[in-house]
């Protein structure tokens, strides 16, 4: 009896104690700190029950409500708003849109996805057409729009690993198109109310992972560059 007396006696103290400092941190402090008392709570919970004998029950109870919280995560991933709420966060993935092409980047990792907005297949996605196709849309679009060429060029490399896009054919890959701030944002995949400090995080995150010298192009990199440069102007 004595022993449990002073277990939680020494609970109570660690409570009181821990109730005390979360209370004089500063308010961007507490969530952090939140987070370090849960996880110490349930390190102790685990301990408490190990050398209680009960941790196996625990642990039973885990195993049966595995497969029911994966269903859930399924079920939540594909009903809620969830997508959608992630889409709006600072560092959302990148899109790049032109007159023929919409490409959105991967910002896990690096992977280019796009459909063709107008034209010959428009509506279709670029991950269904073929090599040949794309290279017949490319010949297209330097003819119409040289921005749609440099955007399907760098999709091209990335996608077939090589360098020089369509017959080994290699666009300026300058830019000095005009950008708005609407698609400046867009790049970065920031929202309108972006900090300074965002605008250089999501500028240093992207070009981790579509800077040439690891697999992406000098479009891209360029693109990235003046929307950076753009929006700390502005």
């Amino acid at each position: 009896m004595l022993p449990r007396l002073i277990v939680l006696i020494a609970v109570a103290f660690i409570a009181w104690y821990g109730y005390n400092h979360f209370k004089r941190q500063p308010p961007e402090a507490r969530k952090t700190l939140l987070r370090k008392y849960i996880i110490y709570g349930l390190v102790l919970a685990a301990v408490a029950l190990a050398a209680t004998g009960r941790l196996h029950w625990i642990g039973a109870l885990i195993a049966v409500l595995i497969p029911v919280i994966r269903q859930f995560g399924m079920l939540a991933l594909r009903h809620l708003p969830i997508k959608d709420w992630l889409s709006k966060q600072s560092f959302a993935n990148p899109t790049l849109t032109t007159r023929f092409v919409r490409m959105t980047v991967n910002m896990t990792n690096g992977e280019m996805k796009g459909e063709i907005l107008a034209g010959d297949f428009q509506g279709r996605s670029l991950e269904s057409l073929s090599e040949e196709e794309l290279n017949g849309l490319l010949a297209s679009y330097r003819e119409q729009d040289t921005e749609s060429a440099r955007l399907l060029t760098a999709y091209i490399q990335r996608r077939f690993s090589r360098q020089g896009g369509a017959s080994g054919n290699r666009t300026n890959e300058s830019t000095t198109g005009h950008m708005d701030r609407h698609e400046a944002l867009q790049i970065l995949g920031l929202k309108d109310d972006a900090t300074e400090k965002d605008i250089i995080q999501a500028h240093r995150k992207l070009m981790q992972k579509v800077h040439p010298d690891r697999g992406g192009s000098d479009y891209l990199a360029a693109k990235i560059n003046q929307a950076k440069d753009f929006l700390l102007k502005g």
